[in-house]
């Protein structure tokens, strides 16, 4: 104890390594020798090294003070520390904070990083605050950052805290203490971390076993960032890292200039984020197995693998696997959840030693041209082995998931379905389950065998993933849920968007396609342009609807992004020049979709030339004063007069707890302008540009382009549902709209045989069917009633290769009106059949 001077130099191996950085771990004796153990820096519980320094080519890896006290008997925060301070070089507690979040005021201590830092932070308006310190040097790849974390005392997990702070006061009674098997670590915390400029924080939990503190754990593929200048209230759940009744938990801020820098972004500007409140170690009860997941291990919804509408469908993870520098992108095979049981003493295992972890899976067909549901063995992939089924759920027993240097992850497990057996159309709702040592089971989602199984609500209740195009309706509509899973299990723009649809569209008519983009904040390499081929997008839809919620990054990809390889914008904007169906076009809503989609070169292609529309700027709220200046928060948008929504109005609430940047647009070409917000200064500003041009194939191109989310629409107390109102005029009547009033013949030959569609429906008395042929032959249409009885002949007859449409003025075959009721139309051409639903109302 009290030795300053260095004792041993010893040559030592890196024991193990991530991309962001080596790690390497030794023992000191008390003769000064280094033993070949892996762990701690003392001899029965006394420190013997004030400081010790780790160098790695030339470069500061890391270097720790620790001064004279065991761990936990004096303030902590030695990561990248100065000798004698108690907290890390730049890292230490202030208060009376001025920060830019309008929503809520925090005053109180907080754990800041920019302390001592030379760089000053002008939006703040308060010369004592600075930044968060850049990277010694100009930046790049070269330079060592900042990386510096402020731990905790010691945490006794058998005490707990009756006044609900610092203070452990109170012991957990032994016979509660068997049941509190699950831990979670929260904190409010502060973000003006653009990702641009690579400042992240972070979490670690470490376990202290006989004084002797161990390694520091957290999530090695996540780092946290936001933009939004506000407080956040985190929760991280730490049961699998929790092994003993002592631990520490920290929370700090790192610097990956040195990593990501000309990847990810340039380093330029730093802000005085990210700031900590109110850390908190939360134990709770825990019944039987434990749950962690990310969505992007998770399936992901999918298209054929080949240009062939009918190969097979894969049954891949989401996030794309390959390295930023690999210019495609591939897809995990395996999807990959964490299981753990802290009660029972482990999991419990088949008598071949496998955990009792199963995925439960059942597929059914979506669409109408009798594919049979699937089941039993076939279902079977490449990880994890098929043990039962009861003819509709098929159950198949995970197996241990593995590094990419093939070691066992712990506590991690994987299972794979076949990806030469699913089609088009094919929908797969799945869940996990698994057993603990006490036979108690559990599942995930918690939820899942509690509620009955139902195609419209399992994406909440249960996992699920969809094998697209359906075909339900050819062509048809797509949505893209680019806001999936936050705020609900299901995501709140499915959540407003789908019943929206439930109230628009006909009885009969199937709803849109939908494909959920998992974890779209992770920009993971898994949003549609990463899945769809062109043939799939040419064949399957003639109207994409896109929405990316509140996102600021990552809404609509271009292949230039720096994170993600999905080429969105490529997609579409090839789409919108081949397509041939007679009126196609794409949704667009965002809060900040289109401020995203113009920093591409490529996207100003699609917004401006393709969309008719120019980015004014990416806050309403700043353009009317700023929330310091009294602007606009949650402005009523209307319609313009004489337009596509004349007479609507509605709010688009974008308020606290979380102020949102609503795009301004402006209408430029071959835009028009559709929705207003309220004018300033007398300006007017723009929501809503809408477009229409017939690309090279002739087709009717049409798009709307909206500068919000459709989630933030609310009705102004006037009793009307305005949410249906705006869709009917937005989807149902401008992007859809009747058909022509004549056939479409001519050189241009369709891609695809096609029953394409029928306008109106329901309809009285007289109603539309649209349809193609890619090559001249015999083509029958026919009526039928719900008995099965023929009604009326449409076509019976051989026609050229065109696109068509034959009017039913709702008679029968003998000229006489026909009642009210549900009717089918029937076409058959070849090798395609197809048939579909259609309601008079008379």
């Amino acid at each position: 104890s009290g030795v300053v001077d260095t004792i041993a130099t010893h040559a030592i191996e890196k024991s193990w390594s991530t991309e962001w950085g080596a790690y390497y771990y030794f023992r000191f004796t008390s003769d000064g020798t280094v033993s070949d153990e892996d762990g701690l820096i003392d001899t029965d519980g006394a420190v013997i090294i004030d400081s010790i320094t780790i160098m790695y080519d030339g470069n500061l890896l890391d270097y720790e003070d620790f001064e004279t006290f065991t761990p936990g008997t004096a303030p902590e925060g030695r990561w990248n520390t100065r000798p004698g301070q108690d907290y890390g070089t730049y890292s230490g507690l202030a208060n009376n904070l001025v920060d830019l979040d309008p929503c809520n005021n925090n005053f109180a201590t907080q754990i800041v990083f920019f302390i001592g830092s030379s760089y000053p932070a002008p939006d703040y308006q308060e010369s004592y605050l600075y930044t968060t310190p850049f990277c010694y040097g100009s930046g790049g790849l070269n330079d060592p950052c900042q990386d510096e974390m402020v731990v905790s005392p010691v945490i006794d997990l058998r005490w707990y805290s009756s006044n609900c702070d610092e203070n452990q006061d109170a012991a957990i009674p032994p016979g509660e203490r068997d049941d509190l098997g699950g831990y979670m670590l929260s904190y409010t915390v502060y973000l003006d971390n653009p990702v641009e400029n690579l400042v992240f924080h972070t979490w670690k939990v470490r376990n202290i076993v006989d004084g002797c503190p161990g390694l520091w754990l957290s999530d090695p593929l996540v780092r946290y960032y936001g933009d939004d200048r506000r407080y956040y209230r985190l929760e991280h759940d730490i049961s699998g890292m929790v092994e003993s009744d002592f631990i520490q938990v920290a929370v700090g801020v790192v610097d990956m200039c040195s990593v990501w820098y000309g990847i990810y972004g340039d380093c330029a500007e730093h802000t005085p984020a990210p700031w900590f409140d109110s850390v908190k170690v939360t134990r709770y009860a825990t019944v039987g197995p434990q749950w962690a997941y990310q969505g992007a291990d998770l399936f992901q919804d999918n298209f054929p693998s080949t240009d062939d509408i009918e190969s097979y469908v894969r049954a891949d993870m989401a996030a794309d696997v390959s390295p930023p520098s690999y210019p495609g992108i591939v897809p995990g095979d395996s999807v990959v959840v964490t299981c753990w049981a802290p009660n029972a003493g482990g999991l419990d295992t088949l008598g071949t030693g496998e955990a009792r972890i199963y995925l439960h899976c059942n597929v059914f067909f979506l669409g109408s041209d009798g594919k049979p549901d699937l089941f039993g063995q076939q279902l079977e992939g490449t990880h994890g082995t098929y043990l039962s089924d009861d003819g509709d759920w098929t159950i198949l027993l995970c197996e241990p998931a593995r590094t990419s240097t093939g070691a066992i992850a712990p506590d991690r497990y994987c299972v794979d379905l076949n990806d030469s057996l699913f089609t088009r159309g094919y929908f797969i709702e799945y869940y996990f389950k698994a057993y603990d040592l006490d036979g108690v089971s559990t599942t995930l989602p918690v939820d899942a065998e509690t509620y009955p199984p139902d195609p419209c609500l399992s994406g909440r209740y249960r996992f699920e993933f969809t094998c697209l195009p359906t075909l339900r309706v050819v062509p048809g509509v797509l949505y893209v849920d680019d806001f999936d899973g936050r705020g609900t299990p299901g995501g709140i723009t499915q959540l407003y968007l789908e019943q929206t649809f439930r109230d628009v569209v006909p009885t009969g008519e199937p709803l849109p396609d939908r494909y959920d983009v998992n974890q779209p904040s992770s920009m993971a390499g898994n949003s549609l342009g990463s899945r769809i081929r062109m043939p799939h997008l040419l064949t399957g839809y003639t109207m994409i609807i896109w929405d990316s919620g509140d996102l600021k990054d990552g809404t609509i990809i271009s292949g230039e992004h720096a994170s993600d390889k999905s080429d969105d914008i490529g997609l579409l904007t090839e789409w919108l020049d081949l397509t041939e169906y007679w009126r196609s076009g794409i949704m667009v809503f965002g809060d900040n979709a289109a401020s995203d989609v113009s920093q591409y070169g490529d996207g100003l292609h699609l917004l401006n030339d393709l969309c008719g529309t120019e980015l004014v700027n990416a806050s309403y709220l700043e353009m009317t004063g700023g929330y310091e200046g009294g602007g606009v928060v949650s402005p009523l948008v209307s319609g313009l007069p004489s337009g596509l929504f004349d007479g609507i109005e509605f709010y688009i609430y974008s308020g606290c707890p979380a102020l949102a940047d609503l795009d301004v647009l402006g209408a430029t070409g071959i835009g028009i302008h559709a929705l207003s917000y309220p004018e300033f200064d007398g300006n007017p500003y723009y929501a809503c540009i809408i477009s229409q041009r017939d690309n090279a194939q002739g087709a009717d191109i049409r798009t709307e382009w909206f500068g919000f989310s459709f989630m933030r629409i609310r009705d102004t107390g006037l009793g009307v549902m305005v949410r249906n109102e705006f869709l009917v005029r937005a989807w149902r009547s401008w992007l859809m709209g009747p058909a022509p009033d004549v056939d479409i013949t001519g050189d241009e030959i369709p891609a695809v045989t096609a029953l394409a569609g029928i306008y109106p429906n329901p309809f009285n008395p007289v109603t539309r069917v649209a349809f193609s042929l890619k090559e001249k032959g015999y083509v029958s249409m026919r009526v039928y009633d719900v008995s099965g009885r023929l009604v009326r002949v449409l076509i019976d007859e051989v026609r050229e290769a065109g696109s068509y449409e034959v009017v039913w003025d709702g008679a029968n075959e003998r000229g006489r009106a026909t009642a009210s009721g549900i009717y089918f139309c029937r076409m058959e051409a070849g090798d395609y059949e197809r048939t579909l639903k259609m309601v008079q109302l008379r």
